[in-house]
């Protein structure tokens, strides 16, 4: 029994023993308000004890209604994904925050090398022997017999928004006119002088051979402006898009290419292709590691331009684009672990039984309850009291 308890019990003892002695003493008008004061003392503190008792009987029968509850009221309402969220955006309109922040950031990048040796080194680290290893077991001839549904077939073609995007691309560098005339010269420097064919000598006179010029027949045939209109019209022959599937022969040709290719690579001994792969990706990823860091660095400058303005931290288009998408996904991870911990949470508690769980309930919660009671006594006290004045008044 616990301390308020105990002295609820001896208000309710006490009243009832007054109010017994009460009729043993002469009717004045003392007496009246002393009996009124015992009645209400005592009818104060047995409501409220048996009140008491009742909530905690009510745990057994409503058991599993009640555990639902309870799951519900803690992590339901107490534990709001919502509120969590909003919080932490919260910070990102705070100067102090902003500026703490920043002082961070510029501790981890204190100059553009920073970053390009950090990116280098996880480049070594982690993705430079899977990126060789791929390359060396990159074998695109199942991916292209499967993309090869009909003759000729290529999966971009069967997607007008890749095909119009290749499309737009290869369109826009053929058109370049300076591109054109450097073409044809190249061919010109490169082939201009071998012969082209031979033109036999009129009988009897001895056969010789002839030589002609390919620049000559080019220059005869050909000239920059044709070339480039050909090649305008071999961009549309293997990328444009043709009336009921036909297939165009660039098309197949560029298609058999990419399979011939494929099979070169495969039949290429393996040391030779782990050779190629290195130093392939030794070329290209250098390069692109500079272009990132430098891009990083212009953010952290634009960073610290805002947090120096005084402005919150999603001023920065990045730093709001980052905080939306981690503000959806941990609403979305903490919702979906609110109802996971609620279902677990019901399964502890109704794994306890239902005697547990109300002896659980009354360890926490009767010591408060109990000066319920003390509260009732003292009340019903003051209410008998004040009765048996206006009675003794009546009388």
């Amino acid at each position: 029994m616990t301390r308020a308890a105990r002295i609820a019990w001896g208000i309710t003892a006490a009243a009832l023993a007054g109010w017994a002695v009460s009729f043993v003493l002469p009717e004045v008008w003392w007496v009246v308000v002393f009996r009124h004061a015992c009645e209400g003392a005592f009818v104060g503190g047995i409501c409220d004890a048996f009140a008491i008792w009742k909530v905690y009987s009510k745990v057994e029968t409503n058991f599993e209604q009640l555990t639902e509850a309870v799951s519900s009221t803690v992590i339901d309402d107490m534990i709001k994904p919502e509120e969590v969220i909003a919080q932490l955006q919260g910070r990102l309109h705070e100067p102090e925050f902003a500026r703490q922040l920043m002082g961070r950031v510029e501790t981890l990048i204190p100059d553009p090398q920073a970053i390009e040796t950090f990116l280098t080194d996880a480049w070594m680290e982690t993705l430079r022997e899977r990126c060789v290893t791929w390359l060396i077991e990159l074998d695109a001839s199942n991916t292209l017999a499967q993309l090869d549904q009909h003759p000729g077939g290529l999966a971009i073609h069967r997607d007008p928004m890749l095909r119009a995007g290749v499309y737009r691309c290869l369109k826009h560098a053929a058109a370049d006119t300076e591109l054109s005339d450097r073409l044809y010269q190249g061919i010109i420097e490169q082939y201009g002088q071998v012969s082209a064919f031979e033109i036999p000598a009129f009988p009897p006179i001895k056969r010789t051979s002839t030589p002609v010029p390919l620049e000559k027949i080019i220059r005869r045939v050909l000239d920059p402006e044709t070339l480039h209109q050909r090649l305008l019209e071999a961009v549309d022959q293997m990328m444009a898009p043709t009336e009921g599937g036909e297939e165009l022969p660039l098309r197949e040709v560029a298609m058999d290419y990419a399979r011939r290719y494929s099979d070169g690579w495969v039949q290429t001994p393996l040391s030779n292709r782990r050779l190629l792969a290195t130093r392939l990706v030794d070329q290209l990823v250098p390069p692109l590691i500079h272009s990132i860091s430098e891009e990083i660095w212009s953010h952290r400058n634009d960073l610290n331009r805002i947090v120096s303005d005084d402005m919150p931290l999603n001023a920065h288009p990045a730093i709001e684009y980052i905080s939306l998408e981690v503000s959806r996904l941990l609403t979305e991870k903490l919702s979906a672990l609110d109802g996971h911990s609620a279902d677990l949470l019901v399964e502890r508690l109704r794994a306890q039984g239902s005697g547990a769980f109300r002896e659980m309930l009354e360890r926490r919660t009767r010591p408060e309850l109990d000066w319920i009671q003390v509260n009732g006594a003292g009340l019903g006290l003051v209410l008998g009291t004040l009765a048996g004045v206006v009675s003794a008044l009546l009388h």
